[in-house]
């Protein structure tokens, strides 16, 4: 759980983009559940030997 006050999300219709902010009605803290996905990856920086 990743406790916060609020959160925005970019309202993505018209130009500028307008933030939009998320939050209890009375301003209490809530929680939100934390989702994680590691990703791991190679990158070789060496031409192979042949």
């Amino acid at each position: 759980m990743v406790p916060l006050t609020g959160f925005y999300e970019w309202e993505t219709t018209g130009k500028p983009k307008q933030p939009s902010r998320f939050t209890m009605a009375d301003e209490q803290p809530l929680a939100l559940a934390g989702l994680w996905e590691f990703m791991a990856c190679s990158a070789i920086g060496v031409a192979p030997k042949l």
